[in-house]
């Protein structure tokens, strides 16, 4: 009985250690996971002041953004994507 569960914790850790190496393999690292930012300071990130900031969003209201329990954030990396090849 004993032995039993030995081979079955052994397997279960095999089977942790596996799914985790296939994480650790993936493509999409921790860094590539999208920071949001609210929009109340998003015009930080893009040394604009807070009005045109909120003119640029009203002007253009598909920028890349997520509502969340009524907060608009904006996920910065596609943002940044989007503000560059807007403003060229």
């Amino acid at each position: 009985m004993n032995a039993i569960g030995i081979i079955v914790g052994l397997l279960l850790l095999a089977f942790f250690i596996a799914s985790g190496w296939k994480s650790f393999k993936s493509k999409k690292s921790f860094s590539d996971q999208q920071e949001l930012i609210e929009q109340a300071h998003l015009h930080r990130y893009f040394h604009l002041n807070e009005a045109a900031m909120n003119e640029l969003l009203n002007d253009n209201p598909t920028a890349p953004k997520v509502v969340i329990d009524g907060t608009t954030y904006y996920p910065l990396t596609k943002f940044q994507k989007w503000f560059a090849s807007n403003n060229k």
